[in-house]
Parts: C-alpha cells; structure tokens; sequence
C-alpha cells in the first residue's frame, strides 16, 4: 500500500512541474534577443563606467570592459616584448576619454555629437561589420543600404546585428560629412545579379548564374 501511495505522489509532483518547466521555457524564449551580442563580452557595457582604455599592442588604444581589461593589459604586453615595438611617447601620453556607446566601450571622439572623428567612426563601422557576417544559414544574413560615404559598399550581416549597425551608420549620416551620390542603383542592379548566401559560416554574395548552374553547392 505504501509503495502504491508513493507512486502516486510522484506521477502527481511530476505532472505538477509540467507546466511550471513549460512556462520557464517560454519566457526563455521570450527574452528579446540584445542586438550587440554578436560582439564580444570583452566590449559590451551598460556605461562609460564600465569601460577602460588601454595601450594596444604597438600604438593606439584599445577600449573595452573594465572586468576584461587587466588580463588584456597583460597579453599586449607580451605580445609588445616579443614583437620589439616602438612606442611614440608623444601619442600615447594619454588615452582619449572611453564612452559606452549602444552597449559597446569605444574612444568618445568617434561618438561625440558635435567635432567627431569621422574616420574613427568609420573604423567601428567597418571592424563591427565584419564581426556581423557570421551565419549559420541563408536566412540568418540580410543585406542592407549602405550611406555613400562607405563608397555605397553594401553591408551583408547577420539579421540579429541590422539593428546594432544601422545605428551607427545612421550617426556616422547625422554627424559627419553628407554626400549627395545615390547608392539606389547600385543596390537594384545587385539585387538582380546575385543572392545572398551563407558560405562558410559567412553571410557573402554570390552571382545567380552560378546558383543556377550548381557551382555553389
């Protein structure tokens, strides 16, 4: 009798956490996806409190989250002894203040709102961009207009990080040089030539005559 009781008591704690495990997962699911976390944690951070500047490995400065930036510290200065850098004293007297920008640490002269550094800013977009094509397949890339002062190169990257991206192109539209040049053509003509693909776990294009003849597979 006891051992019938005990059963019972477990088939009913059993079917009691059912729903209780289902909702959990669902409000896992739920969780909207952070359009920056395709980069790494290294860099992400909620302010400019989080963030720290440090020497890169020859010149410049790298910027990135205070809880990463001790042990980054000491790999460059490995890496410096081993590749026998020569440092510019003058250069590297001071780092420029490090602002948390769309949860990611960078140099505040490339997020200023006014006498930013155009050429810094498009070096984020630019190192971000490349960081975005990674895909597992087809669906996950998606190609978005470029602002003609990227050249009108048009940007393949993974849908999660559209968001991340087009704002920074759009500040990089707001605060620096404008162009009149249209990239609407370009973008068309491309559009009839060649689909997007994800190959080798990156989002890439790639000419229809060869989708239709088989050469990508």
């Amino acid at each position: 009798m006891r051992h019938l009781i005990l059963i019972f008591l477990t088939v009913f704690l059993l079917i009691s956490l059912v729903p209780l495990a289902a909702e959990a997962g669902s409000s896992r699911r739920l969780e909207p996806k952070r359009h920056y976390n395709f980069l790494p944690k290294e860099v992400q951070c909620q302010q400019a409190n989080d963030c720290s500047a440090i020497q890169a490995v020859c010149s410049g400065w790298e910027y990135m989250n205070k809880a990463y930036a001790q042990k980054r510290e000491e790999l460059n200065l490995q890496l410096r002894t081993k590749q026998k850098c020569v440092v510019d004293k003058k250069t590297m007297s001071s780092a420029p203040e490090p602002a948390c920008f769309l949860h990611v640490c960078v140099n505040s002269n490339a997020v200023k709102k006014h006498g930013s550094d155009c050429k810094l800013r498009q070096n984020y977009v630019d190192h971000f961009h490349s960081l975005a094509r990674s895909c597992e397949e087809d669906t996950d890339c998606i190609r978005g207009l470029a602002h003609c002062g990227f050249d009108c190169m048009y940007r393949l990257f993974n849908r999660d990080a559209a968001s991340f991206l087009g704002k920074w192109i759009d500040t990089y539209a707001a605060n620096c040089e404008t162009c009149e040049e249209s990239c609407l053509d370009r973008y068309e003509e491309e559009m009839l030539s060649y689909m997007i693909r994800c190959k080798m776990k990156r989002c890439i294009l790639v000419p229809k005559r060869q989708i239709k003849f088989g050469a990508t597979k």
